[in-house]
């Protein structure tokens, strides 16, 4: 069998028949692998090691060649048994919980308005019949009879009707846009709070996507017009079947009860059949979009090995079972029930007819019997349609509302939040007018007698002033401005409403795309564009969020415990490699940082803070994550960089150039306007993944969480992101998941995890200093490949 496999540069390639070089969309180099990985097109993907990567040894612990090491056999752990998921969909009945939400969610008095106006026009109906029995007895009983009297109180039942159709029509709107507003935002709702590990893990998509358009349809769409149906059939029959039997002799109407009483028996074995019919059809439609959602996300691999007989076959089959489930229920037992139901009317309706005529009843009252008689069984035909209706329609409210009972995550917001960061933007006449002094001058700004120190790094001392005030100087370390004391960013920034109930000061790390030079920033705050953006840090958060991991327990759902007992101190501004065998628990710590996963024991706090403590949107604007699947959106690429519009352009443009985007967009047509497909389809798995961290480039969080996100990057662009990574982020605390430890040997700290505890941690040099140590091997293999390559 041919085999084609897609991969970065590797000694595993010498292995292969034949090896194809691709680079910008062409073949540059094909052949035998030894011809290929000797020719410079191959070494120029590979990343040029620098000093930095070279470890300092002690003579002793110098590692040996590569074919001497033997690297342990570590058993793994053993495989935990997934949670079955219980469907218990096909064993749900209707809880009048439910049906009592509905009613609250479209309001009480459209309620009342809606059924005041069913019973109205019922009750028109039957005057307008009444008012044309009366005539007929009273054409029998004499000739003499005023004609135009009973015409004027017929037309006026007829336009009293007609009104009352128009109200029940606004009433039944009214109902269905309160109960549908409402049930939607709550079930939406409802589902973007839910817990991944609890929700969406168990979760087929294909229920998701039911219930979102199959079911949410027919509740916003058929529940007022089922309901009008139901409503007015039930009020007719006891109307009008109340009116006959009070009409009826009492000898006719004890002989007609056991009639009514079969009629009610077959009615209820309908509803036993049919109900469970209903729920399995709902079952099998969620199961078959699933199967929908899986062919559109695994097509190629459905098609690549094979499979696409076998999928069709199964999807066959339980197309034939939703099939079979609504022929069931809207045919078989729909006709077994309308059969009886109407043999016992026309029963009904000849004992009435003779009943009638036996006890010499009035012509027009026993006409009018027997039409509406007629009516009840023409009505029961379309009911018995509107019904079958009317128990989808209320199994799918069932089961939206079943979603209001799932697990949510924790609050958003909390009153007590902290406030890290802030921006603004505003436009240039609302800007103060700031003057920038330098050496002599800005020293001579300061009052007498002054101990301030300004400089630092920056070279030479300057200050901003504001009306011959100093009130903002460089930091130390040359990376934002800070506000004097006697300043206040409140007074000096009016037009920021985020800084006018605060009586913290909050420091300015970058001014429009300047970053990283405060020189810089005070030049661009004192000649300022059409617009100044601002970005600012609280001043007790700049020298960066120190994070501590104490003793933390987690897993995911009812599983057993992923991590146990996970000790880790992070200072702040450090960089720190996480690495380990898979399944080791690194991936896991970070969901647990963004409380993805909420803790079972310990807990973790972030600048002093317990993120327990803190909301959710508060903890996420402070943590940025780059996943190994990168998402991408529908939309531009400034879209998908900046998808609520918080940045200049000159960020998004540096953001580009960092990570090595910027000569690709410059060849799009439109720039960084060109669209992107859905799911990222028009761009490569590399680029999705440079994307993902121009998004934390612009947004530079306190604390950076990376989960292997150079995975697809070749070794020469893996060390450009390399850079970016120890450059393009001064103030942030990153933590970064290694499976290529080259990439993580110019961070400040190791954390070696192995089965949910920290093996090994502290400085490069310590952990290569451990005899036999995990991180000691997995380098070892890795320098292992990098000589073979070069020879």
């Amino acid at each position: 069998r041919t085999r084609i496999v897609v991969t970065q540069p590797s000694i595993r390639l010498r292995k292969f028949d034949q090896v194809i070089l691709v680079k910008d969309g062409a073949v540059v180099r094909s052949g035998t692998p030894a011809e290929v990985m000797e020719s410079p097109e191959y070494m120029s993907l590979l990343a040029t090691e620098s000093e930095a990567h070279k470890v300092v040894l002690d003579p002793a612990l110098e590692l040996p060649d590569a074919g001497a090491s033997k690297v342990q056999d570590r058993s793994m752990p053993e495989p935990t048994t997934a949670n079955t998921l219980r469907d218990a969909e096909a064993q749900e009945y209707v809880s009048w919980d439910s049906v009592k939400w509905w009613m609250r969610a479209a309001g009480w008095g459209n309620l009342i308005f809606f059924f005041v106006m069913v019973i109205a026009q019922r009750m028109m109906t039957l005057k307008a019949n009444l008012c044309l029995a009366v005539w007929v007895d009273a054409k029998t009983a004499s000739t003499n009879v005023d004609d135009q009297h009973y015409m004027v109180m017929t037309a006026m039942y007829v336009c009293l009707f007609f009104i009352c159709v128009c109200f029940v029509s606004y009433g039944s709107s009214r109902v269905s846009m309160s109960a549908s507003t409402i049930m939607h935002s709550t079930v939406v709702y409802a589902i973007l709070r839910a817990p991944i590990d609890r929700f969406f893990d168990k979760t087929p998509v294909g229920r998701l996507i039911n219930r979102l358009s199959y079911d949410m349809r027919q509740v916003d769409d058929y529940i007022p017009m089922a309901g009008v149906a139901i409503v007015t059939f039930v009020l007719g029959v006891i109307v009008t079947q109340g009116f006959v039997l009070s009409a009826m002799p009492s000898e006719v109407v004890i002989a007609a009860l056991p009639f009514y009483v079969a009629i009610l028996l077959f009615m209820y074995l309908y509803r036993g059949t049919s109900v469970p019919l209903v729920f399995h059809t709902k079952f099998a439609l969620s199961v078959l979009q699933d199967m929908q959602a899986m062919a559109l996300n695994t097509a190629v691999s459905v098609r690549a090995n094979g499979m696409t007989d076998n999928f069709m076959a199964r999807y066959k089959r339980q197309v034939a079972i939703i099939i079979r489930c609504q022929y069931l229920c809207g045919y078989v037992c729909r006709a077994w029930v309308q059969s009886r139901v109407f043999l016992c009317l026309c029963v009904l309706t000849c004992l009435f007819a003779l009943g009638g005529l036996y006890h010499r009843m009035p012509m027009g009252t026993l006409a009018t019997v027997i039409s509406l008689l007629f009516e009840q069984m023409v009505e029961f035909e379309m009911i018995s349609v509107v019904f079958t209706s009317f128990l989808n329609i209320l199994n799918a409210l069932q089961r939206l509302t079943n979603y209001f009972r799932i697990p949510q995550e924790a609050a958003a917001d909390l009153p007590g939040d902290p406030k890290i960061r802030l921006r603004a933007k505003f436009s240039r006449s609302a800007a103060p007018r700031l003057e920038l002094r330098r050496g002599p001058e800005a020293e001579a700004c300061l009052p007498p007698g002054s101990a301030l120190k300004i400089g630092g790094k920056c070279g030479v001392p300057f200050v901003v002033c504001h009306n011959g005030v100093p009130v903002l100087k460089a930091s130390d370390d040359n990376l934002c401005l800070e506000v004097l004391e006697g300043a206040s960013m409140a007074e000096l920034f009016p037009a920021c409403d985020g800084l006018k109930h605060e009586k913290a000061n909050y420091n300015i790390v970058a001014v429009n795309s300047v970053a990283k030079d405060a020189v810089a920033m005070a030049e661009e705050l004192c000649n300022p564009p059409a617009n100044l953006w601002l970005d600012m840090w609280h001043t007790n958060y700049t020298v960066g969020l120190p994070m501590v991991l104490d003793d933390l327990t987690a897993g995911y759902g009812r599983d057993v415990s992923v991590l146990n007992k996970v000790h880790i101190d992070i200072p702040g501004r450090c960089k720190v490699g996480f690495a380990g065998q898979t399944g080791c628990g690194k991936s896991t710590t970070l969901l647990c940082i963004l409380r993805v996963l909420e803790l079972r024991g310990g807990k973790i706090t972030i600048g002093g803070f317990d993120i327990s403590t803190l909301g959710l949107n508060t903890l996420r604007t402070m943590v940025g994550l780059v996943p190994q699947d990168p998402t991408v959106f529908q939309g531009t690429w400034r879209y998908n960089i900046d998808p609520f519009g918080e940045f200049p352009d000159g960020r998004i443009w540096e953001a580009l150039h960092s990570v090595q985007l910027l000569p690709y967009i410059r060849t799009l047509p439109n720039g960084i306007e060109t669209e992107i497909t859905r799911d990222g389809g028009n761009i490569s798995f590399g680029q999705r993944q440079l994307l993902s961290l121009a998004r934390m480039v612009i947004r530079q969080p306190p604390v950076l969480l990376l989960d292997e996100c150079t995975s697809s990057l070749d070794p020469s662009t893996q060390q450009v992101v390399q850079n970016t990574l120890l450059n393009e982020f001064p103030l942030s605390s990153i933590i970064a998941i290694a499976h290529r430890v080259e990439t993580i040997l110019d961070f400040d700290r190791i954390v070696v995890f192995s089965k949910g505890t920290v093996a090994e941690h502290g400085t490069v040099k310590e952990v290569m200093a451990i005899p036999h140590g995990i991180f000691r091997r997995m380098v070892e293999g890795a320098q292992g490949i990098k000589r073979a390559c070069s020879e």
